[in-house]
């Protein structure tokens, strides 16, 4: 009798096989490949903090693991008194060790043939490059003792819309040589108009690192220390890595996001004039956008980008490394230099000189002499000084306009010339043809005493106000920057400026300058003494 055995198969060998069998289906590199990579990043700046998610991981040189999973990812590297950089990492064409497994598995050849490309599309099939150095740090070179002050006044954007474009690109390697395509997606069809104060405070701050804000006197600058910078965006490109990788499993991939922008700046005085244009156009460095979850674009055809943190810190940065070169162009063409506060002599001027009202008299007819001046921009004040029509002011308030009219207290108005002006002491000269008018003398007394009545004549905020006063006491005397300037408690507003600062004679002390404005201070205004008035403008009375 033939007797028939049944060869078996242990449960061992049926476990094995399929877990090879699961193995090639899933994918070698899924199995074997590590999720991470260990990377070494150096900094060439000594001393710079490497940060990673906006956590410090080291100083000078640092190891990493950065996960495979994601295609991009980026490290900042700041130092204070230097430009923050952001540094990206690409997940490279090289393959992993793991990636081996896929290309040596023979066991299941036919699915191999269509696991094995699958596998090696993975983002875990291939690795980043072991070693990486940030470039140097760029420097925000401080404020020199014999520069002038500098705030920005405003920042915005100003662009049509063919100057308005995102380019895209899949590889650093295509960043690096801009070989990119421009996207369809299309900006706002109307072009992009906005002010935008957000990038006016950032680079403000980026100023006062510097040292070229001043906290300790900022209630005395003046045209010889002190310069303004307004700066229009007139183009924007988006620079946006976009890369994905797929495979059975899943979809892979981040995005990196770059700003390049085209600026027009403005140098202004301290009144605010334009004394120098330039133009800059910088590109930021790459900023991580994760998972795709920030906007970037055009919506109902208006131009938008969201100021989500990575946009908003390419455009910071931008405007910083443009503030850089400003800086240096402006301080080679001699701008940035702080004046001596010395002022070329003007041919002295004899007026007459008005009789004071004297003690006792009434304050309304010393309001006769108050007068207010209408130019385009506003409004300011001023005094009248001698009978046939000359008049004082504060330079800044008819400083860049064509015309300037005064309106005086009777409601009479007339239009006046400048016949000449301190801009150091922020003072001008005016005149109108106009006779037999209420004058108050400028008196040449250099130490009036410390606590005595003092009253303030104006038209604060509104011409509906003009003509008004308010009373106040001499707080004190300030001398700063080679200036002088009365302290007084009086109530002053916008539209006192160029106005006068009179005692009870009737005399006038000084001319309303400024006040110092704030959370918890309050009463505190400064006048330039009538005798700088005098000596400044040249004047003599006869």
């Amino acid at each position: 009798m033939i007797k028939y055995t049944r060869n078996r198969v242990s449960r061992t060998g049926i476990s094995v096989m399929l877990a090879l069998l699961s193995i090639q289906w899933s994918g070698c590199v899924f199995v074997f490949a590590p999720r991470t990579q260990k990377v070494t990043i150096a900094t060439s700046t000594p001393g710079a903090t490497i940060k990673y998610k906006e956590d410090s991981i080291g100083v000078g040189a640092v190891k990493k693991k950065l996960k495979r999973g994601d295609i991009f990812h980026t490290v900042t590297t700041d130092k204070k008194g230097y430009v923050t950089s952001s540094y990206p990492i690409e997940l490279k064409g090289k393959l992993s060790a793991g990636a081996l497994f896929s290309v040596l598995d023979f066991a299941t050849a036919f699915l191999a043939l269509i696991i094995i490309p699958i596998d090696l599309g993975c983002p875990k099939a291939h690795r980043f490059d072991k070693e990486h150095t940030v470039p140097p740090l760029i420097p925000l070179t401080p404020k020199k003792e014999d520069e002038k002050y500098m705030l920005v006044n405003k920042t915005s954007l100003n662009a049509q819309s063919k100057d308005l474009q995102m380019v895209t690109y899949k590889k650093l390697k295509e960043y690096a040589n801009r070989s990119g395509y421009l996207s369809d997606e299309q900006f706002g069809k109307g072009g992009a108009n906005i002010d935008n104060t957000v990038f006016t405070d950032e680079l403000n701050a980026t100023l006062l690192g510097m040292g070229f804000v001043d906290t300790s006197h900022s209630i005395f600058t003046s045209a010889d220390n002190s310069l303004y910078l307004d700066a229009n965006i007139t183009s924007v490109t988006i620079h946006r890595l976009k890369r994905r990788h797929k495979s059975l499993q899943a979809e892979y991939g981040n995005e990196l996001v770059g700003v390049e922008l085209a600026i027009e700046w403005k140098v202004m005085d301290y009144y605010k004039q334009s004394i120098y244009t330039t133009t800059t156009n910088k590109v930021s460095d790459l900023f991580l956008i994760s998972n795709g979850s920030e906007y970037i674009g055009s919506r109902s055809n208006s131009f938008q980008i969201r100021l989500s943190n990575p946009i908003k810190q390419a455009v910071a940065q931008n405007f910083q490394l443009a503030l850089v070169d400003v800086r240096e162009e402006i301080s080679r063409k001699g701008l940035l230099k702080k004046g001596t506060g010395e002022q070329e002599k003007t041919d002295e001027i004899v007026i007459s000189r008005p009789q004071a009202p004297g003690e006792g008299a009434r304050l309304n007819e010393m309001l006769k002499a108050c007068v207010s001046i209408k130019v385009d921009k506003g409004h300011g004040s001023g005094v009248v000084i001698s009978d046939d029509g000359y008049i004082v002011t504060n330079y800044h308030v008819v400083t860049g306009t064509d015309k300037i009219e005064v309106i005086f207290n009777d409601d009479s108005h007339a239009i006046a010339r400048v016949i000449k002006a301190s801009t150091g002491y922020d003072l001008a000269l005016l005149k109108v043809d106009k006779d037999s008018l209420k004058a108050l003398p400028l008196t040449n007394n250099k130490t009036p005493d410390i606590g005595i009545d003092v009253w303030a004549m104006g038209t604060p905020n509104s011409l509906e106000l003009g003509q008004s006063i308010s009373k106040g006491i001499i707080s004190g005397f300030r001398t700063t920057n080679e200036l002088s300037y009365i302290q007084t408690d009086v109530k002053v507003s916008p539209g006192n400026s160029g106005g006068a600062l009179i005692n009870r004679r009737g005399e006038v002390l000084g001319i309303v300058a400024s006040k110092l404005i704030g959370q918890g201070t309050e009463g505190v205004s400064f006048a330039i003494p009538a005798y700088e008035v005098l000596e400044k403008l040249n004047i003599r009375y006869k």
